[in-house]
């Protein structure tokens, strides 16, 4: 700690003016000609006042969290005035945020107090609910007037009703007494260090101005030359004020002016002018713009006011008087926000930055101290709520001179030019497509970044929404258009995109097939489970039947449930019944109807298995399944024995055993022709199979586990699709995979159910191009890239091994936009409980985390770490943005699959966020933090051991 007395030359005092609800066009040196403030005006003339300062929000309290953190309202989880704005029968549901600033959080007062500064509070707090989030908790020595109201309950008249500040003599005016105490303040704390943080209630509602001005104002109303000086225009469902000429009004903004004087003036008669920094302000724009009754000012030039994220809601006057820092008469167009103070005091106190700390902010004294310079920035600002003055839920950024303002209610967004059009009345979105698609983006950044929580559909209330999960098989982050694919069309994927919720950071729990969909249905990583590896076609179910599943989970809801598609999680005890009835089966674990392919398309056997038996099978030609050795049916031809029989060849001593409708595949089999599948037709089989269970149980709530086939080897689209794509086999059977899908989506809205449903789309793990057969997707891959911007694909460590393209479509329930919420395919089984209404008893959650609010875009916030692990349960740990591979033993390469498997003698530390391709390994810089993530993997390991 650093104490400011023992320097040899006192350091300066601070002053923090801060007025609410003040336009940025209600001080005489901001334009009006109607309201009188001469000491303000006085003060621009010794300081520098900013054209083009902004308050973090359109309302109170975010602002105010924002002027004492430095950070931005959403880091904050204060978006809306506490205890904010009941819409009545609002169409959105609106994010929930704090109701008090954190203690956790360090305010500008604390940091003064570090350095010796005694603090002291004096008018409006509107930062918490309870005595315990007041000022006298939050760094401030003394505390007079701050309390969990934002306006006075008792008006502006002595009672005050306010359990922070001891009522005064009868008629004694708020303004005037809080400008006494902090005077007081000045007084007793003049030799040493201090700070003053003066927040008035004025010019805040209830109107009710200093009484010795009502007949001035009332005179100077009736000299304005104005045909109707209660004139407004129409703001959507509001009025806005177009003229200022309320006269209690103009008696407020005096009396906060009056008072600014007086505390100048007693500065100048203790000789502290020159010690003393002073920051005038206000919380939100004027309030204009409201939905009944005419708005006590008006903001022209600028567009409506307080509640609205037009220029007139969040533009405010904002004056810097800094002894030595500041050139008298100076006008700077530097934009600057509420989180600006704290990095910008600390500058002109001469006292450390702390980065740490005003994490959305940055110091102004650059433009103090040459007005003439200007730091080009974005602002953003964001508030999800509805508010009194009729605005609905929306979100808007600026950058140089371009604005956009989304409108959450309507989907629509609008974009404007402030330097030729500061009023707003020209929407450019149209006429500019570059810009706008520009701003749109960066908004879209700016929101996922800082985890904004989102509005959300209002849910109707009656029926329980269905659940599709549809599950790609070796998909990679790249392989869509809406992930930045351009040679393969997937439009149908892409117009889901658009209607959902595109997740960036979903990833599945494995780098391989069976250990993630293990995952996808317990919500236990696989490594807990030490036969979650990948199966051969034989293999056992390796889920208990007593083990909790999402589809049972929703059976306790009332859900009935299906899988269509590819299982590989096993069959039977480990000695299947090819023949028989097959227990245990899907049916085992939750499942009421089950239509599944036996294990993969490149394993044996090669058939269907409807419930408990295997479809088509002819009792008189009996299937008979070996795994490991050589071929025990010589009479059966294999393509090691017999290539000539292939149509795709194999690039692998795997892909070489029983030749199945022409593919040689991975295990013997003999038996059970006319069970047999053709590969060409597998898609369209299984697509009806999907949309039959839809039209079967469309009238009651279901659950469908849709598991496609597709990019897996051995890669045989149908004929329409052959040849669809430059890309080879591969191209063609995401074409295929795609169009699906869509057919899938088609289903859902003829049976009137895509409303009523929750779609997920994600795959099992990342890409690969040769898996076991040449058919030359390695050598026709030209500048396609299945994993995008990812390093490694299927079988690595590295993120294109887990890291997937996820989509959730979900109307009336999920918010569309992308989303970059850490999750993963575990969540599922918490997630879907909590929206069916399932309780599920801790012990029995797994790994899954419910992410119900990132999963429907209520938050763009998700899980603080997750685990994937790479072939041979290599795990990785991802945190935040950084992933930790710890050291493992092995090829670079996994076998001839020109995958990396990520293997190295050494941790790996790669920061995401400045890395997404894992190029630059920060271990050796960071091994405090490579330590720290040991420790929590280790931590997740031993979970409920």
């Amino acid at each position: 700690m650093v104490d400011a007395q023992t320097h040899d030359k006192k350091p300066p005092n601070l002053i923090v003016i801060v007025v609410d609800d003040l336009g940025w066009a209600d001080l005489g040196c901001y334009g009006s000609n109607f309201y009188d403030t001469p000491a303000l005006d006085a003060m621009a003339l010794e300081g520098i006042r900013f054209d083009n300062a902004y308050a973090a929000s359109p309302v109170c309290s975010p602002t105010r969290a924002a002027l004492m953190t430095g950070r931005h309202p959403v880091r904050v989880d204060i978006t809306d005035w506490i205890r904010g704005y009941e819409q009545k029968n609002p169409l959105l549901q609106t994010p929930e945020d704090r109701d008090n600033l954190p203690l956790e959080e360090v305010t500008l007062a604390e940091v003064l107090k570090e350095h010796g500064y005694s603090t002291g509070y004096f008018g409006k707090w509107h930062l918490g609910e309870t005595p315990e989030f007041w000022p006298e908790n939050q760094g401030f020595d003394v505390n007079k007037g701050g309390f969990s109201k934002g306006s006075p309950p008792g008006g502006y008249y002595s009672p005050y009703k306010n359990p922070r500040l001891d009522d005064g003599p009868e008629a004694e005016y708020l303004t005037d007494r809080l400008t006494d105490e902090a005077i007081a303040y000045v007084r007793e704390n003049k030799d040493d260090p201090f700070m003053v943080y003066l927040a008035y209630y004025s010019v805040h509602t209830p109107i009710q101005g200093a009484k010795d001005w009502d007949d001035h104002y009332k005179a100077k109303r009736d000299a304005l030359d104005l045909e109707d000086p209660d004139a407004f225009a129409v703001e959507g469902k509001a009025k806005t004020r177009l003229h200022q000429s309320n006269p209690k009004y103009a008696a407020m903004v005096r009396s906060v002016d009056e008072n600014v004087g007086r505390l100048l003036d007693e500065l100048d008669a203790l000789g502290l002018e020159e010690e003393t920094v002073i920051v005038f302000t206000s919380d939100n724009g004027g309030l204009s713009t409201q939905g009944g009754g005419l708005a006590p000012t008006a903001n022209l030039p600028l567009r409506s006011g307080k509640g609205w994220c037009y220029e007139g809601g969040i533009r405010v006057p904002l004056i810097v008087r800094a002894p030595d820092k500041t050139k008298p008469g100076s006008v700077s167009s530097q934009a600057a926000i509420s989180m600006d103070l704290m990095p910008t005091v600390l500058d002109l106190l001469d006292l450390p930055a702390r980065p740490d700390l005003h994490l959305d902010g940055i110091s102004l004294a650059p433009a103090i101290s040459e007005p003439a310079q200007s730091t080009p920035r974005t602002l953003v600002w964001h508030y999800p709520h509805y508010h009194g003055s009729t605005w609905a839920p929306g979100s808007a950024i600026r950058s140089g001179d371009w604005k956009l303002i989304q409108h959450y209610e309507t989907g629509t967004r609008e974009l404007y030019n402030l330097a030729e059009d500061l009023g707003e009345s020209s929407d450019l979105s149209e006429c500019n497509p570059e810009k706008f698609e520009e701003m749109v983006a960066a908004q879209e950044g700016w929101l996922n970044r800082m985890g904004a929580k989102l509005p959300i559909p209002k849910a109707p209330k009656a029926k329980k929404p269905n659940f599709i999960i549809i599950y790609a098989d070796d998909l990679g982050y790249g392989d869509l258009n809406s992930y930045g694919a351009t040679g393969i069309l997937t439009p149908n994927l892409d117009q889901m995109a658009a209607e959902g919720i595109r997740f960036t950071s979903a990833y599945a729990t494995a780098a391989t097939c069976t250990p993630s969909r293990y995952s996808l249905l317990t919500g236990s990583y696989p490594w807990r489970n030490k036969d979650a590896k990948i199966l051969s076609g034989n293999a056992g179910m390796i889920i208990g039947e007593d083990e909790r599943t999402v589809p049972s989970t929703l059976k306790e809801a009332g859900y009935t449930t299906g899988v269509v598609g590819k299982w590989h999680i096993g069959l039977g005890n480990g000695k299947v019944d090819w023949n028989g009835e097959i227990r245990p089966t899907p049916l085992d674990v939750g499942f009421d109807h089950s239509y599944i392919m036996a294990a993969t398309n490149d394993r044996v056997p090669c058939v269907y298995v409807d419930g408990r038996r295997v479809e088509n099978l002819d009792p008189d030609d009996p299937i008979t399944v070996v795994y490991g050795g050589d071929n025990p049916f010589p009479e059966i031809p294999t393509g090691k024995e017999h290539p000539e029989l292939l149509r795709m060849t194999h690039s692998d001593t795997q892909h070489w055993d029983t030749i199945v409708d022409g593919v040689g595949r991975i295990g013997f089999s003999k038996g059970g022709k006319n069970a047999e599948w053709d590969d060409e037709t597998m898609a369209e089989n299984f697509l009806n199979k999907a949309k039959a269970f839809i039209s079967e149980n469309k009238d009651e709530p279901f659950f469908l586990y849709y598991a496609l086939h597709q990019p897996h080897v051995p890669r045989l689209p149908s004929p329409r699709f052959a040849g669809a794509t430059d890309h080879g086999p591969r191209g063609d059977v995401i074409v295929e995979l795609d169009w699906c899908v869509g057919e899938f989506m088609d289903h859902l809205k003829k049976e009137g159910i895509d409303e009523d449903t929750i779609v997920v789309f994600s795959s099992d793990n990342g890409p690969i191009l040769d898996d076991g057969y040449l058919d030359e997707s390695p050598e026709r891959i030209g500048n396609h890239k299945p994993a995008g911007p990812l390093r490694g694909g299927k079988y690595s460590q590295f993120d294109g091994g887990s890291r997937v393209p996820m989509i959730l479509r979900a109307p009336g329930r999920a918010t569309p936009g992308v989303s970059d919420a850490l999750l993963s395919h575990a969540d599922f089984l918490a997630s879907f409980a909590k929206i069916a209404g399932v309780c599920i008893p801790e012990a029995e959650m797994a790994d899954s985390v419910d992410m119900t609010a990132a999963l429907l875009g209520a938050t763009r916030s998700g899980r603080d770490q997750l685990v994937a692990e790479g072939f041979g349960a290599r795990m990785v740990l991802r945190s935040g943005d950084w992933v930790l591979i710890p050291p493992y033993e092995g090829p670079r390469l996994f076998y001839d699959k020109d995958i990396e498997t990520g293997n190295s003698k050494q941790p790996q530390l790669y920061n995401l966020n400045q890395d997404i391709g894992q190029r630059d390994n920060l271990a050796g810089k960071y091994p405090e933090k490579v330590a720290e993530m040991m420790a929590i993997l280790d931590s997740i390991q031993h979970k409920g051991s």
